[in-house]
């Protein structure tokens, strides 16, 4: 058994005394950053004009953070432990950047921040935390470690985390083999013949149309303006939902029923660049997540993914004899092999060669 971190991610609605508590822990969250970050583009500034090698390490933020909470008495309000993980973020955005300086009026804004696992509860789907009790909607019993819990807030809806490590068993051996195409007339066609398509989220998609519509007709900043922006970031929170949680249950169908998977790698950029398929409707299909998704599900349930070569001729070669079709454009669905005179679906070939050509790499190592 292999210790896996996963995440209970689940929504939370707080009336206006909760809110106001969690968006002033933001604030203090957001303060802490943004000064500390001025401190240290001000610290750099002087040591490179004075040709001075310096390190920021976590005892240089941790000193100009107590000289904060000192001279800031709103930032006692916050855990301290909650304000030391702000400037554990900051580190790792500048060791990212390797001590570039950049633009000193950046300002950043934190959408969510860590709180340590000895100061929340978790009672009967309630989150305990500063004498705060929050309602976990669609909670999800578990059995593990606890590690710390995230509050973020984004598209007006806020979430809590809870980040926990657990014994993962291997899922049971199928002993059977896929290969997946992803396409434009179907988000994917499986070798054995199946065909997926992403659920309708046309409805959204009007919806989203008409607020921008109705917002560009309002005065910005009026009563109105501000509605319509919350009604559509709600529009498209739905949306992203609905198409993630597809995702996530065909990719963990896929992980449960096959042990080995075999998926083309996908360029976005060339697609968008050669194909004449409107730019939205690739965009649309979330190919990349997709396949991220099988990617770490695949690893934690100890099952085998395999990438093929985004360059593999998958559509063109006929998976019975072999032959190559050297010229076939997007438009074409079916086709015959002229040498076996077997006839093809396009996609489902696809799909096909995707697998013989994973079983294939597989056998050879």
């Amino acid at each position: 058994m292999k210790t896996r971190l996963l995440t209970n991610k689940c929504r939370i609605k707080p009336n206006k005394q909760q809110e106001d508590f969690l968006l002033s822990q933001l604030e203090n969250c957001d303060f802490v950053y943004n000064n500390l970050y001025k401190q240290y583009q001000q610290d750099l500034k002087e040591d490179l004009e004075n040709h001075i090698v310096a390190t920021y390490k976590n005892e240089y933020f941790y000193k100009h953070l107590e000289k904060l909470i000192e001279e800031n008495p709103k930032l006692k309000t916050t855990n301290k432990h909650v304000l030391v993980d702000v400037y554990h973020r900051l580190l790792q955005s500048i060791n990212a950047k390797n001590n570039v300086l950049t633009d000193t009026t950046d300002k950043h804004i934190l959408r969510s921040f860590k709180i340590p696992k000895y100061d929340f509860q978790i009672i009967n789907s309630y989150f305990h935390h500063n004498n705060q009790r929050f309602k976990l909607r669609n909670f999800r019993k578990f059995d593990g470690k606890i590690l710390h819990a995230i509050i973020s807030y984004k598209r007006y809806e806020w979430h809590i985390s809870i980040v926990y490590a657990i014994n993962v068993k291997q899922l049971p051996k199928t002993g059977k083999a896929i290969g997946i195409d992803l396409g434009i007339d179907h988000f994917a066609t499986l070798s054995d013949g199946r065909t997926i398509d992403m659920p309708d989220i046309e409805y959204y998609n009007d919806k989203i149309r008409n607020c921008y519509h109705k917002i560009n007709q309002t005065i910005p900043g009026s009563q109105n303006n501000k509605r319509l922006k919350i009604q559509l970031q709600k529009n498209f929170t739905k949306k992203v939902n609905i198409k993630e949680n597809f995702l996530h249950q065909l990719s963990m169908e896929l992980v449960r029923e096959y042990d080995i998977i075999c998926v083309e790698m996908l360029e976005i950029q060339d697609i968008l660049v050669n194909s004449n398929v409107p730019n939205k409707n690739i965009l649309e299909n979330d190919w990349q997540k997709f396949i991220r998704m099988l990617d770490y599900k695949s690893e934690f349930y100890m099952k085998d993914l395999v990438h093929i070569d985004r360059y593999f001729p998958s559509s063109k070669r006929c998976n019975v004899c072999g032959y190559m079709h050297q010229n076939m454009p997007l438009s074409v669905r079916t086709w015959e092999c002229p040498s076996c005179h077997t006839k093809h679906n396009r996609d489902v070939n696809a799909a096909k060669n995707i697998l013989n050509e994973g079983l294939r790499s597989i056998n050879k190592h």
